[in-house]
């Protein structure tokens, strides 16, 4: 890996603020340059309270790392039995073993999403039909599309997120 970049608000810092990781003696072409802080490739000024915020935030979220992640497969079996048992059909997107705890992205092949994340939303479940990074739009995920090579498959998937505070009973509503 020559480069990587982490937002805080990911692991319960704060939004705006980020690192980017990259292997020594990668070269990186600067959108802008910068005065002598951070070797001349930052301009501007270092918000230091949210580079603390995130600073905190990663010690915390490896302090609790591993109770953090069993608690949040356990919610996402949760999630997935309480379908079962109420016979929602659905597939699993992806791997239940290779992905992780706090993310889960469901096919319903019986399902209009837009109508379902409408009714959701109303009652203060919010949920997804693509990535974050597309949030607002209506246009099937790109990723599920280029794993399944199912326009449908992508038009019927709702991702579903966890985090450490959710808990076994809003799992369950």
């Amino acid at each position: 890996m020559d480069a990587m970049s982490i937002t805080a608000h990911k692991f319960g810092g704060p939004k705006g603020v980020g690192v980017l990781l990259l292997k020594e003696e990668t070269k990186l072409k600067y959108q802008q340059l910068g005065g002598e802080q951070e070797a001349k490739r930052r301009a501007g000024t270092e918000n230091v309270p949210q580079i603390v915020g995130l600073t905190e935030a990663i010690k915390l979220a490896n302090e609790h790392r591993d109770e953090n992640n069993e608690h949040l497969m356990n919610l996402k079996n949760l999630f997935l039995v309480s379908l079962q048992e109420r016979s929602v059909p659905f597939e699993l997107n992806g791997s239940m073993t290779d992905s992780t705890g706090h993310i889960i992205n469901l096919y319903l092949p019986f399902v209009d999403v837009e109508t379902m994340l409408t009714l959701l939303d109303l009652s203060n479940i919010y949920v997804s039909s693509g990535s974050a990074c597309t949030a607002g739009t209506t246009t099937p995920s790109h990723v599920l599309q280029a794993m399944y090579s199912d326009d449908e498959r992508a038009k019927h998937s709702v991702r579903f997120s966890f985090n450490e505070q959710t808990t076994e009973q809003e799992v369950k509503y």
